[in-house]
């Protein structure tokens, strides 16, 4: 018996928006293999690019005054990094542009179809007698009256008022064939599978997959149309330039200055005619610029999700850093006792475990261990010098922006407690000895700065009082004595890594 497929698709999507490109598109090839099938790109999850995605690369090139988007290999990501990632390119139009430093665009899978709703399917199972098979399909399928009136042809239609309708629940409907079958050894009735769907995940995996080409295409198409308006104003005004040297030269950057001083001004307007107007602030707004209004509206609010979103996969973040006292404790007539450099090296853990709440994602636990040269008065006219190693742990807040955040001034406070040992030396003397050391409260104060690439810069002044206990000491009766203290104030510069 012949193979009967059947699939019953109930929903019809239209792609009626299309891709638009911009400087996140545009990738460079940083290393290709002997073959010129696996490729490293320079973009990686910082730019959006997920594993297992799919994509086309595209070349810009002229034809006759013409600036025309050509395919140039089709691409899966097999490695996605930080700042790069590993491609194969499983069909390749235009081998020759697969070099080294070349720069492409990219539309791929992931970034194109985001925020596409999944297809939602159900299954249906319909059993016949196998001579009733095709009768029963008509009716399940395509409703057929057959069986709804006895009498259905001793009457005449006289007028259709509309034509049948039909709603439905679900994108995708998979129907299942079975017959029934005389179960051997009894009069029962049991069901045999003759034809059985294709799995959903499959079935939305190869729709995904054709939609994404389709878009692709359309997008060629689109760009590739001289009637086109956008291309049309690359054709006629910028015929010289390609969109990717003017995606990267400097007047495009001073465009997008000059814009972002409009749209601050009149976002200030704004905000003046809502002070001063209350609900009548629209007023002495055409319809075109209040709809322009509100599509800004969305492009700013789009541009914080995008920041928010890049930021969020990010638990914590490592920090080093080299800090100076700017407090000097020491006894100026004690010259023999002293250190040149009052310095420390630190390194810290900042955890972000508050991520994934509003009301607390502004506060964060930070860990740190350091080594600290440093000198001060013990008495008796004598300075005595400290190499000091310890812990600290403590709670950070940020008021304004949140600790992951990327390209933002991000200021912070905090509060620690520190803890561990130090060795005191008097040179004169020869006198050595260990103590414990305490800090409860230390604060800080300072801002930080993440790049796009995940890392960072930070710089923050600490203030904090040490305690010291003695735990042994190399001559009872010496000078060293048993508790001391001294205050210190710090300025720290270091550098950083999200991960």
């Amino acid at each position: 018996m012949r193979s009967i497929v059947l699939f019953l698709i109930i929903g019809i999507y239209s792609h009626s928006s299309l891709a638009t490109i911009g400087p996140d598109n545009i990738v460079t090839v940083t290393q290709t293999s002997t073959t010129g099938k696996t490729l490293i790109l320079n973009k990686g999850s910082s730019g959006y690019l997920v594993e297992n995605s799919l994509g086309v690369l595209l070349v810009v090139v002229k034809e006759k005054n013409k600036t025309l988007y050509k395919p140039v290999a089709k691409v899966k990501s097999v490695k996605v990094f930080g700042e790069s990632s590993i491609w194969v390119a499983y069909k390749t139009f235009i081998s020759k542009e697969l070099i080294k430093g070349n720069k492409l665009i990219l539309l791929d899978e992931h970034r194109l179809l985001e925020g596409r709703e999944g297809l939602t399917f159900k299954r249906t199972k319909i059993i016949s007698k196998k001579e009733n098979l095709a009768n029963d399909l008509k009716e399940n399928l395509l409703e057929g009256t057959d069986n709804l009136s006895l009498k259905e042809k001793d009457y005449r239609v006289e007028r259709i008022l509309h034509s049948k309708e039909k709603h439905y629940d679900k994108d995708i409907e998979l129907v299942d064939l079975d017959i029934w079958e005389d179960k051997k050894g009894t009069k029962r009735k049991q069901s045999r599978s003759i034809y059985k769907s294709k799995y959903s995940e499959e079935f939305s995996q190869k729709h995904r997959i054709q939609t994404f080409e389709k878009m692709v295409v359309a997008f060629i198409r689109k760009y590739n149309d001289p009637k086109f308006t956008i291309a049309r104003k690359y054709f006629n005004e910028r015929s010289e330039n390609n969109l990717i040297s003017e995606i990267d030269s400097k007047s495009v950057y001073k465009d997008f200055v000059d814009n972002e001083e409009k749209r601050l001004a009149k976002e200030d307007q704004i905000y003046n005619d809502l002070n001063l107007k209350g609900e009548a602030w629209s007023d002495d707004y055409s319809d075109e610029e209040l709809s322009e209004l509100v599509y800004n509206v969305g492009v700013i609010k789009e541009r914080e999700r995008r920041i928010v979103v890049s930021a969020y996969h990010f638990k914590y973040q490592v920090y080093g850093h080299f800090g100076l006292n700017l407090i000097n404790n020491e006894n100026l007539d004690d010259r023999a006792n002293t250190a040149q450099s009052k310095y420390d090296l630190e390194l810290a853990l900042e955890y972000y475990a508050f991520k994934d709440f509003d009301t607390l994602r502004k506060i964060s636990f930070e860990f740190s261990a350091r080594r600290s040269v440093d000198a001060y008065s013990i008495g008796n006219g004598f300075n005595a010098t400290s190499t000091e190693f310890s812990f600290a742990g403590g709670l950070n807040y940020y008021p304004f922006q949140s600790p992951n955040t990327l390209q933002s001034n991000i200021v912070y406070a905090g509060v620690y407690l520190r803890s561990g040992v130090s060795v005191l030396q008097i040179n004169d003397t020869n006198e050595i000895g260990s103590y414990s050391v305490l800090t409860f409260p230390g604060i800080r104060l300072g801002f930080k700065y993440n790049f796009t690439n995940a890392y960072g810069i930070r710089v923050f002044s600490s203030f904090e009082n040490i305690s010291a206990s003695r735990i042994e000491k190399s001559d009872s009766a010496g000078f060293l004595p048993d508790v001391a203290s001294y205050t210190e104030g710090k300025l720290s510069i270091g550098l950083s890594r999200l991960f």
